[in-house]
Protein backbone atom coordinates (compact mmCIF):
# COMPACT_ATOMS: atom_id res chain seq x y z
CA UNK A 1 0.00 0.00 0.00
CA UNK A 2 1.36 3.32 -1.15
CA UNK A 3 2.28 5.93 2.31
CA UNK A 4 0.19 8.98 2.21
CA UNK A 5 1.92 12.43 2.12
CA UNK A 6 0.23 15.54 3.10
CA UNK A 7 0.15 18.08 0.29
CA UNK A 8 1.39 21.33 0.74
CA UNK A 9 -0.15 24.69 -0.97
CA UNK A 10 3.05 26.17 -2.79
CA UNK A 11 1.19 28.89 -4.44
CA UNK A 12 -1.72 31.10 -5.16
CA UNK A 13 -2.63 34.08 -7.44
CA UNK A 14 -4.23 35.51 -10.13
CA UNK A 15 -3.42 36.78 -13.60
CA UNK A 16 -5.43 39.02 -15.84
CA UNK A 17 -5.13 36.72 -18.71
CA UNK A 18 -4.34 32.85 -18.62
CA UNK A 19 -1.02 33.45 -21.33
CA UNK A 20 0.84 34.83 -18.38
CA UNK A 21 0.66 31.82 -16.69
CA UNK A 22 4.34 30.86 -17.43
CA UNK A 23 5.63 34.24 -16.25
CA UNK A 24 3.49 34.00 -13.50
CA UNK A 25 5.19 30.49 -12.77
CA UNK A 26 8.66 31.89 -12.91
CA UNK A 27 7.76 35.01 -10.62
CA UNK A 28 6.70 32.57 -8.21
CA UNK A 29 10.18 30.87 -8.32
CA UNK A 30 8.50 27.86 -9.88
CA UNK A 31 9.86 26.26 -13.17
CA UNK A 32 6.90 25.25 -15.87
CA UNK A 33 9.35 22.29 -16.39
CA UNK A 34 8.53 21.32 -12.95
CA UNK A 35 4.97 20.70 -13.36
CA UNK A 36 3.61 17.58 -13.86
CA UNK A 37 -0.46 18.28 -14.55
CA UNK A 38 -2.37 21.35 -14.95
CA UNK A 39 -6.08 21.22 -14.15
CA UNK A 40 -8.12 23.84 -15.73
CA UNK A 41 -11.62 24.41 -15.01
CA UNK A 42 -13.35 26.75 -17.58
CA UNK A 43 -17.05 27.61 -18.46
CA UNK A 44 -16.24 27.85 -22.26
CA UNK A 45 -16.90 25.13 -24.38
CA UNK A 46 -13.97 25.06 -26.64
CA UNK A 47 -10.82 23.52 -25.67
CA UNK A 48 -7.97 25.43 -24.22
CA UNK A 49 -4.64 25.30 -25.23
CA UNK A 50 -1.63 23.64 -23.26
CA UNK A 51 0.68 26.27 -22.10
CA UNK A 52 2.90 24.12 -20.74
CA UNK A 53 5.07 21.11 -21.61
CA UNK A 54 5.32 18.28 -20.93
CA UNK A 55 2.73 18.52 -18.09
CA UNK A 56 -0.16 17.02 -18.52
CA UNK A 57 -3.89 19.11 -19.61
CA UNK A 58 -6.94 17.99 -18.33
CA UNK A 59 -9.68 20.75 -18.72
CA UNK A 60 -13.21 20.37 -16.76
CA UNK A 61 -16.30 21.96 -17.44
CA UNK A 62 -17.57 24.47 -14.19
CA UNK A 63 -20.44 23.83 -14.33
CA UNK A 64 -19.72 20.28 -13.44
CA UNK A 65 -17.43 19.91 -10.56
CA UNK A 66 -16.81 22.35 -7.43
CA UNK A 67 -14.10 23.75 -7.63
CA UNK A 68 -13.72 22.06 -4.09
CA UNK A 69 -14.34 18.59 -5.77
CA UNK A 70 -10.98 19.32 -8.02
CA UNK A 71 -8.88 20.55 -5.46
CA UNK A 72 -9.64 17.21 -3.66
CA UNK A 73 -8.85 15.42 -6.43
CA UNK A 74 -5.21 17.36 -6.91
CA UNK A 75 -4.56 16.06 -3.54
CA UNK A 76 -5.21 13.15 -3.74
CA UNK A 77 -2.99 12.41 -6.50
CA UNK A 78 -0.06 14.38 -4.74
CA UNK A 79 -0.67 12.35 -1.17
CA UNK A 80 -0.71 9.06 -3.41
CA UNK A 81 2.53 10.15 -4.90
CA UNK A 82 1.06 10.19 -8.94
CA UNK A 83 2.51 14.17 -9.14
CA UNK A 84 4.42 15.68 -7.63
CA UNK A 85 3.69 19.06 -8.52
CA UNK A 86 -0.20 20.02 -10.32
CA UNK A 87 -1.18 23.85 -11.28
CA UNK A 88 -4.95 24.24 -10.70
CA UNK A 89 -6.04 27.22 -13.13
CA UNK A 90 -9.73 28.57 -13.09
CA UNK A 91 -10.71 30.67 -15.78
CA UNK A 92 -13.36 33.80 -14.91
CA UNK A 93 -14.50 36.76 -16.88
CA UNK A 94 -11.81 39.64 -15.33
CA UNK A 95 -8.82 36.69 -15.40
CA UNK A 96 -7.57 33.71 -13.83
CA UNK A 97 -7.09 32.01 -10.52
CA UNK A 98 -3.81 30.04 -10.37
CA UNK A 99 -2.50 27.32 -7.71
CA UNK A 100 0.04 25.24 -7.33
CA UNK A 101 -0.20 22.55 -5.28
CA UNK A 102 3.40 20.03 -4.34
CA UNK A 103 4.42 16.95 -2.62
CA UNK A 104 7.09 17.01 0.31
CA UNK A 105 9.47 15.28 -1.97
CA UNK A 106 9.15 18.70 -4.56
CA UNK A 107 10.10 21.03 -1.27
CA UNK A 108 13.26 19.01 -0.90
CA UNK A 109 14.21 18.69 -4.13
CA UNK A 110 13.81 22.05 -5.40
CA UNK A 111 14.26 24.19 -2.30
CA UNK A 112 10.66 25.71 -2.03
CA UNK A 113 8.67 27.48 0.31
CA UNK A 114 5.45 26.19 0.93
CA UNK A 115 2.91 28.33 2.33
CA UNK A 116 0.36 25.87 4.19
CA UNK A 117 -0.36 22.24 4.59
CA UNK A 118 -3.90 20.62 2.52
CA UNK A 119 -4.06 18.48 6.11
CA UNK A 120 -7.71 16.70 5.41
CA UNK A 121 -10.26 16.34 3.01
CA UNK A 122 -13.97 15.10 2.88
CA UNK A 123 -17.16 14.86 0.62
CA UNK A 124 -20.05 14.38 2.04
CA UNK A 125 -23.55 13.16 -0.62
CA UNK A 126 -26.65 15.33 -0.88
CA UNK A 127 -27.94 12.69 1.37
CA UNK A 128 -26.08 12.99 4.03
CA UNK A 129 -27.46 16.49 5.45
CA UNK A 130 -30.06 16.16 7.59
CA UNK A 131 -28.59 18.48 10.15
CA UNK A 132 -27.61 22.31 9.73
CA UNK A 133 -24.18 22.80 7.78
CA UNK A 134 -22.07 23.57 10.55
CA UNK A 135 -23.42 21.07 12.73
CA UNK A 136 -22.41 18.90 10.27
CA UNK A 137 -19.11 19.96 9.20
CA UNK A 138 -18.51 19.41 13.41
CA UNK A 139 -19.60 15.99 13.54
CA UNK A 140 -17.80 14.60 10.34
CA UNK A 141 -14.35 16.55 10.80
CA UNK A 142 -14.56 15.26 14.78
CA UNK A 143 -14.99 11.78 13.02
CA UNK A 144 -11.87 12.58 11.82
CA UNK A 145 -10.13 13.28 14.85
CA UNK A 146 -10.12 16.93 14.36
CA UNK A 147 -10.47 20.00 16.68
CA UNK A 148 -13.16 22.03 14.96
CA UNK A 149 -12.70 24.42 17.78
CA UNK A 150 -8.83 25.35 16.73
CA UNK A 151 -10.37 26.44 12.97
CA UNK A 152 -9.95 30.33 12.82
CA UNK A 153 -10.66 31.18 9.25
CA UNK A 154 -13.61 29.79 7.98
CA UNK A 155 -15.27 29.53 4.27
CA UNK A 156 -18.42 28.23 3.22
CA UNK A 157 -19.59 28.59 -0.30
CA UNK A 158 -23.33 27.41 -0.40
CA UNK A 159 -26.92 29.32 -2.21
CA UNK A 160 -28.30 31.94 0.35
CA UNK A 161 -27.21 33.72 3.63
CA UNK A 162 -24.57 32.34 5.56
CA UNK A 163 -25.65 30.55 8.85
CA UNK A 164 -25.45 31.88 12.43
CA UNK A 165 -22.03 30.55 13.91
CA UNK A 166 -24.02 31.47 17.72
CA UNK A 167 -22.83 28.94 19.71
CA UNK A 168 -21.31 26.27 17.14
CA UNK A 169 -17.16 25.15 17.73
CA UNK A 170 -16.99 27.77 14.72
CA UNK A 171 -17.82 30.78 16.88
CA UNK A 172 -14.37 32.10 17.51
CA UNK A 173 -13.87 31.70 13.68
CA UNK A 174 -13.27 34.42 11.52
CA UNK A 175 -15.63 34.31 7.92
CA UNK A 176 -13.28 34.35 4.88
CA UNK A 177 -14.49 34.90 0.93
CA UNK A 178 -12.90 34.26 -1.74
CA UNK A 179 -10.97 37.71 -3.53
CA UNK A 180 -13.38 37.87 -6.66
CA UNK A 181 -16.97 36.95 -5.93
CA UNK A 182 -17.53 34.97 -8.40
CA UNK A 183 -14.87 32.71 -7.30
CA UNK A 184 -15.08 28.97 -5.91
CA UNK A 185 -13.70 26.72 -3.79
CA UNK A 186 -10.30 27.09 -4.95
CA UNK A 187 -10.12 31.07 -4.53
CA UNK A 188 -11.72 30.55 -1.37
CA UNK A 189 -8.84 28.31 -0.27
CA UNK A 190 -6.33 30.46 -1.47
CA UNK A 191 -8.00 33.27 0.65
CA UNK A 192 -8.06 30.99 3.78
CA UNK A 193 -4.17 30.51 2.96
CA UNK A 194 -3.21 34.44 2.95
CA UNK A 195 -6.02 35.13 6.10
CA UNK A 196 -3.69 32.09 8.17
CA UNK A 197 -0.76 34.02 7.12
CA UNK A 198 -1.66 37.65 7.93
CA UNK A 199 -3.32 36.65 11.49
CA UNK A 200 -0.79 34.24 11.92
CA UNK A 201 -3.69 31.70 12.66
CA UNK A 202 -3.21 27.79 12.95
CA UNK A 203 -5.77 26.38 11.11
CA UNK A 204 -8.69 27.24 8.57
CA UNK A 205 -11.40 25.62 6.83
CA UNK A 206 -12.94 25.50 3.13
CA UNK A 207 -16.66 23.93 2.50
CA UNK A 208 -18.78 24.54 -0.61
CA UNK A 209 -21.53 22.78 -2.14
CA UNK A 210 -21.87 21.95 -5.58
CA UNK A 211 -24.89 22.30 -7.59
CA UNK A 212 -26.27 18.58 -6.65
CA UNK A 213 -25.69 19.97 -2.87
CA UNK A 214 -22.80 17.56 -2.59
CA UNK A 215 -20.88 18.95 0.56
CA UNK A 216 -16.68 18.76 -0.07
CA UNK A 217 -15.14 20.38 2.58
CA UNK A 218 -10.88 20.78 2.88
CA UNK A 219 -8.93 21.61 6.32
CA UNK A 220 -5.84 23.75 5.87
CA UNK A 221 -3.01 23.90 8.42
CA UNK A 222 -0.33 26.56 8.13
CA UNK A 223 2.88 25.84 8.02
Amino acid sequence: MTELTVPFWLAGGWVADRSQLPDWLKSQHIQPRWIDEEIFLSSQAEPAAPLITPALFFQWPRALAAESQVLQQAAREIAGGERRMILLSVLHPEGCRLVVLCSPAAVGMYNLMPLAYVTDWLALPSAAQDSPVLSLLETVWARRERKVAQVKELSLLQPGKRPVKGETAFKSAAWVSPEHSAEGGIGAAQALVEALIAKKQGNALLAEYDERQQLFSCWIEAV
